[in-house]
């Protein structure tokens, strides 16, 4: 006896269904639970009770001492390490220090073993969800399939832990480029997860040999999956066009305003300057004519008739005055919005003096 089944127990259709009753699919809303089940019990028993667990079946499983030959074997399998994958799982290449020989292996006996006990874990956890009445549950039997489910779950992933190096091995060998290696591995992964749940054991192959060719096969698909996608969808993804520039217009717009604020200050001569300091904050920072090309202190000093160091120690004392007024103004004063408002009434009261002095005229 081979392949995969679900053992089906005969029952009444006078009684009340059982989780084996194929012809009544359950709903969530069918189970009646046993108040001496807790809500972890309940929460973990209801997925296994809605469907059937499958498993491997073997002639060995229906002999009378199988619990006994099966789960008392002692094969030497324990847990492996995994801390070698979590440095690996994003490389395609090994580091010089990591050999394919220090990763942990099973032999042929001990591949053998495991997994012929993680089937029969499947086959009594199936056994024992056949015989629950989905109406008026049975504690004892309840727990019995916890407990199976449980230590067929532990197995499983021993078996995962032990080659979880299939899949770095066969991602490395695809060309890169296609798919991103991350998403390759998590691919890979779940490809070794199915072909633990299907590898029959009995048939005497290695199961290496049948996760390698699943694992590939996975990958082909994600590779013709990512393949149509970008076919359907040419424009590829830009980092930088997914990214906020918020902070960027922010500071642009702060810097905006901070070169608005020392223009208005400048024009209004809130800083006090004299006319020879207006005059060297003009010429050298052009803030009236932005297009002007600057002059050099040494220009500027011929110009003012004036040293270049005298022209410099002028420049730094009234920008010292416009800073001191920015600050005051705009930094720990009125925000911009108010400062504008501000400088549009002044210019508004200018007009209006200019006009009531020509009516007066």
């Amino acid at each position: 006896m081979s392949g995969t089944s679900s053992p089906v127990l005969p029952a009444s259709r006078a009684s009340a269904p059982t989780a084996a009753d194929a012809e009544l699919p359950l709903t969530p809303d069918e189970l009646r639970w046993n108040p001496a089940l807790t809500g972890a019990e309940r929460r973990a028993l209801e997925p296994l009770l809605l469907s059937p667990i499958d498993f491997m079946d073997d002639e060995r499983f229906y002999e009378a001492d199988a619990r006994r030959v099966i789960m008392d074997a002692e094969h030497g399998v324990d847990r492996p390490s995994t801390a070698w994958y979590t440095r690996l799982d994003h490389e395609r290449v090994y580091r010089p220090g990591q050999k394919a020989a220090e990763l942990p292996l099973l032999k042929p006996k001990q591949e053998a073993a495991i997994f012929l006990k993680f089937n029969y874990c499947r086959y009594r956890a199936e056994s024992a969800r056949q015989k629950i009445n989905v109406r008026r549950m049975n504690v004892a039997r309840c727990r019995e399939l916890l407990k199976w489910s449980r230590m067929a779950q532990d197995l499983r992933e021993s078996i995962s832990e032990y080659n979880l190096g299939l899949v770095l091995a066969m991602a490395r060998r695809l060309p890169a480029g296609r798919v991103d290696f991350p998403e390759m591995i998590s691919e890979g992964n779940m490809a070794l997860l199915r072909g633990i749940d299907k590898f029959n054991v009995s048939k005497g192959f290695k199961f290496s040999t049948y996760a390698c060719r699943a694992i590939l096969k996975a990958f082909s698909r994600s590779g013709m999956k990512a393949t149509r996608y970008r076919s359907l969808f040419p424009v590829g993804f830009e980092p930088d066009l997914e990214r906020s520039n918020y902070a960027a217009e922010r500071a642009a717009e702060e810097e905006q305003g901070c070169v608005e604020q020392v223009r208005s200050i400048f024009r209004d001569n809130r800083s006090g300057l004299s006319e020879l300091e207006q005059r060297v904050i003009e010429k050298r920072f052009s803030i009236d004519n932005p297009e002007a090309k600057p002059l050099t202190l040494q220009q500027l000093g011929k110009l003012v008739g004036l040293t270049k160091e005298r022209v410099r120690q002028i420049q730094i004392h009234a920008l010292a005055k416009m800073r001191d007024t920015l600050e005051n103004t705009y930094l720990d004063g009125p925000s911009i919005a108010d400062a504008r408002d501000q400088q549009a009434e002044e210019r508004g009261r200018e007009r209006d003096g200019q006009f009531v002095g020509a009516a007066s005229a």
